[in-house]
């Protein structure tokens, strides 16, 4: 369940928030560097698991967060 992501939780609440236009631009800033972040995350994971995609990742970053790792273990449960 989505829900249970702490992440997405956080995400959820800062969607109440009332910003002015400066603050509404710095989360936008924020979010979508978190985004690269999980981008990352899941391009490394995947290419771990499936080396065979890294031809279609040539921008990949190394990734060190580790936001969906509870997500990952779940998954990997299940391979």
């Amino acid at each position: 369940n989505y829900s249970n992501i702490s992440f997405i939780q956080q995400l959820n609440k800062d969607l109440h928030k009332e910003l002015n236009d400066e603050e509404l631009q710095q989360q936008l800033v924020l979010n979508i560097a978190f985004i690269r972040e999980l981008a990352n995350e899941i391009t490394s994971e995947a290419t771990q698991i499936f080396p065979g995609l890294k031809e279609h990742v040539p921008e990949m970053q190394e990734s060190n967060s580790s936001y969906l790792k509870d997500v990952f273990a779940q998954l990997e449960s299940r391979l």
